[in-house]
């Protein structure tokens, strides 16, 4: 299947801290793995780039393709995907990044299939916590305007953009399919898993709660405070943590687990710093989360 209106753009310009070596130039497959992304991408997409740095230029697997250097200094994968929007804005775009072993072509096609061009975004959801996944998702061009407002809010993870975003998600056909290689333990489990045609969890589930390297888990201190059934249950109406928890919800999800409260979170309704808000709302340092029961009557 193709789609004549997707541009692909294959993120590469990490400085791959964590692995001590360029990931785009692993060869897991006899070639380097972005070689590997562009020809999928190549597959399914009308035309296909290289997001890189411009000394990436002449680095083998980049050398010879087409390339759009960053110009966005330090975000990481939001600078590339709006260094591809400035180039192309009227143009959706198919991102995927270097470090995914196991991406296959069928994984791009149900994407492709199940695009919803009418939203912002259309993205798989992680097979964890299901939050969106980033690095293998069509953003529309509706998208880019969306990405300069988080950029000047000072958002600079496409994971965030997502969230906060009108994007379709859907469930991913094979769970493991999207794992990350990002440490020298990683890139060995993959060739071994690629080389018996196989997929695995690589350094799950730690791996699978960090974000993009844009913006990495930090942990920050809130204030919790507990409504009705929920405070006798938990047996305390406010406590403080020391989480990393990203959003109203990873709070509740944490606050269930330490108390064993038996309820879904859809149950009831979460506040942050007294102001209504979704359960996918974004949680900061100093923040209160309040969640609350429905009010019986009327």
């Amino acid at each position: 299947m193709s789609a004549s209106d997707i541009y692909g753009l294959v993120l590469a310009g990490g400085r791959s801290r964590r692995m001590g070596r360029d990931k785009s130039t692993i060869a897991y497959r006899g070639k380097p793995q972005v070689e590997v992304a562009f020809d999928l991408l190549s597959s399914v997409c009308h035309r296909v780039f290289i997001s890189n740095r411009a000394d990436q230029e002449q680095t083998p697997g980049h050398k010879g393709k087409p390339q759009l250097h960053d110009r966005y200094d330090n975000l990481g994968p939001m600078g590339g995907l709006l260094t591809a929007f400035d180039a192309h804005p009227d143009c959706a775009w198919l991102v995927v990044a270097c470090d995914l072993p196991f991406l296959d072509r069928a994984t791009l096609d149900f994407l492709i299939q199940h695009r919803n061009a009418s939203r912002n975004a259309t993205a798989f959801r992680g097979q964890y916590e299901g939050l969106p996944e980033p690095m293998c998702a069509i953003y529309e061009p509706a998208m880019r305007k969306q990405l300069q407002q988080f950029l000047e809010a000072g958002i600079t993870c496409p994971r965030k953009a997502l969230i906060r975003s009108d994007a379709l998600l859907l469930d991913l056909p094979n769970p493991q399919i999207l794992e990350n290689a990002n440490l020298p333990q990683d890139l060995e489990n993959a060739r071994a898993a690629v080389a018996a045609g196989n997929t695995v969890n690589l350094g799950a589930p730690e791996s699978a709660k960090r974000e993009c390297d844009a913006c990495p888990p930090k942990t920050k201190k809130i204030e919790v405070r507990l409504y009705a059934l929920l405070r006798e249950k938990a047996g305390c109406s406010e406590l403080s943590l020391e989480t990393d928890a990203r959003t109203a919800r990873e709070v509740y999800d944490e606050v269930q687990r330490k108390f064993n409260l038996p309820w879904p979170a859809n149950l009831f309704r979460a506040a942050v710093n007294d102001e209504f808000c979704a359960w996918d709302h974004s949680v900061r340092p100093g923040d209160c989360v309040h969640m609350i029961p429905p009010v019986a009557g009327g």
